[in-house]
């Protein structure tokens, strides 16, 4: 069977990297796998098969809310707001 895994989860490994970490992150998807070392931000390439006799355990990545802050929506509206400003009364 094979694994199912998606750019942004994280694969916890079976053997410790040399820097001390388990953890990384998947990068790149296709027939090798572009893992992000969590620790020491070192970058691999991995084929699919050997990373599903490595891997121990895949996380999916988290969900966001999915909408824009409220606090990024105020400050768009106050550009918005300051350029129409700047734009009817000539400054800048």
């Amino acid at each position: 069977m094979v694994m199912q895994v998606a750019i942004g989860d994280t694969v916890t490994m079976r053997k410790v990297h040399p820097c001390g970490g388990y953890r990384w992150e998947v990068v790149r998807l296709g027939a090798d796998i572009g893992l992000v070392c969590s620790t020491c931000r070192r970058r691999v390439l991995m084929p699919r098969s050997a990373l599903e006799k490595r891997a121990k355990k895949v996380e999916p990545k988290p969900q966001t809310g999915g909408g824009v802050p409220s606090c990024q929506c105020s400050m768009t509206l106050s550009v918005l707001l300051l350029s129409d400003f700047v734009s009817t009364t000539g400054f800048g």
